[in-house]
């Protein structure tokens, strides 16, 4: 594959990687709807919101606002290309610079790290076949295996997981998957499936250049349809197998292009004014959605949270008391049920400080976290006494509580008592927003 057909294919990952916009304009179109409404959309989120199927996220939003994963993704993807351009598997180094580029990339991209391990897996099953090279398979996966082994010990002692929760994957057919899936296929990868598969059919297989891109896709639509993770209503896995899997349609999509640049000139004209055309057509999504994602004069709100999320000046005054004024290891909580999904990241993002329980609205499971609120929601802004509500805070090591006005409203009676009671809830900051109650000592 040529430079410039490496480049357009990677380009077209990015900015034209789903019909899901046009999708929405034909629709504001067919109803005559203000084109305004487009920004309560989640347009990168069309095949989900509207058809109950997959959801995939665009490449953009790898730049927009996940680093880690875009980190993730390169330490994982330099693997399977370690292993597709080595001269020879045989040497055991392959396999151990493979295993620790895979075990780095579980830290950043736990769910991405899986996915490449299993088509760095197949890729060097071909290999190994290739070079009858049976004798260092057993030595191989133990050399490709120590470093991804580490990496997960340290992700349970960095509480990354808890394998008391049980299996983070849960295989077998996924019906959010299956949920018309041919179209949702096309919604959610646009010109990069219609054009990668005919890429597919123009390769010169080799284990060099094509099997990498295969071994991949493979293992991507492998757990796009066959795997769920628990607690996410089967949609979680869509979003990194989906990026691998845009990924892996990139790379064939510009071997097509170089394909239909070898031909006739005339097909080559045809060719490349239809791509166009398809290219256009996703054009909207990307444009949308990077539009959508700046967007903080949008004050509507979405199902579970506002599109803008807007501090007061006297909770920002609060909140950067928190910070400056309670010590680094505190534990600080506000109730996570009464401030709802969209600002669960209230007191960690604006205040930096650690908080016992909340609702995240991407962590598997989610049912740990559930139970942990249960324990704040119950046990402190619902207890019966001011005394049992110390009681909890103590049990739970919280050392300050933050009643805003959505505690207040929620639990009228409760925060009424915290005030009553300065022996157990000692207040170190009030003003118009926010009190922040210190939780006494014993």
């Amino acid at each position: 594959m040529s430079s410039a057909g490496a480049a357009l294919g990677i380009a077209a990952g990015f900015v034209a990687n789903s019909y899901e916009g046009l999708e929405r304009l034909l629709v504001l179109r067919e109803y005559e709807l203000p084109i305004d409404s487009l920004r309560v959309i989640n347009i990168d989120a069309v095949s989900r919101w509207f058809y109950k199927g997959m959801p995939v996220d665009g490449l953009q939003r790898l730049l927009l606002y996940q680093p880690h994963h875009l980190t993730g993704y390169a330490l994982a993807l330099l693997a399977l290309w370690l292993v597709a351009r080595a001269t020879s598997v045989r040497p055991r180094i392959v396999a151990l610079g493979a295993g620790l580029l895979l075990g780095t990339g579980f830290l950043y991209s736990t769910f991405t790290a899986i996915i490449v391990g299993v088509a760095v897996a197949m890729l060097f099953a071909v290999r190994i076949a290739q070079e009858r090279a049976w004798g260092t398979a057993m030595w191989s996966a133990l050399a490709a295996g120590a470093p991804v082994a580490a990496a997960v010990g340290l992700s349970v002692i960095l509480g990354y997981v808890n394998p008391a929760h049980g299996s983070l994957l849960h295989f077998g057919p996924n019906p959010v998957a299956f949920h018309e899936w041919p179209f949702v296929l096309l919604l959610n990868f646009g010109p990069l499936l219609l054009v990668g598969l005919a890429g597919v059919l123009a390769w010169r297989w080799s284990h060099a250049e094509a099997a990498p891109a295969a071994a991949l896709a493979a293992a991507s639509l492998g757990f796009y349809f066959f795997a769920d993770v628990p607690d996410m209503g089967g949609v979680w896995v869509g979003w990194r197998a989906g990026h691998l899997l845009l990924m892996a349609l990139g790379l064939f999509t510009g071997v097509a292009l170089d394909a239909l640049w070898r031909t006739r000139a005339l097909v080559r004209v045809a060719g490349v004014t239809a791509l166009a055309l398809l290219a256009t057509a996703a054009l909207p999504t990307v444009a949308i959605d990077v539009f959508n994602a700046q967007d903080v004069e949008n004050r509507e709100s979405a199902p579970l949270f506002p599109w803008t999320l807007i501090l007061s000046r006297a909770e920002i005054e609060g909140l950067d008391w928190i910070r400056r004024s309670t010590p680094a290891d505190a534990l600080v909580q506000v109730d996570p049920r009464a401030r709802y999904a969209g600002t669960w990241a209230y007191i960690p993002a604006f205040a930096e400080r650690r908080m016992y329980a909340g609702l995240p609205i991407s962590m598997i499971p989610l049912r740990p976290y559930e139970l942990a609120t249960d324990n704040v929601s119950f046990g402190i802004f619902r207890a019966p006494a001011a005394k049992e509500a110390w009681e909890m805070a103590h049990f739970l090591n919280i050392s300050y509580l933050v009643v805003g006005q959505p505690e207040r409203e929620r639990y009228e009676e409760t925060t009424e008592a915290l005030t009553k009671d300065p022996v157990l809830f000692r207040p170190v900051f009030r003003n118009e927003a926010l009190t922040v109650y210190e939780v006494t000592p014993r």
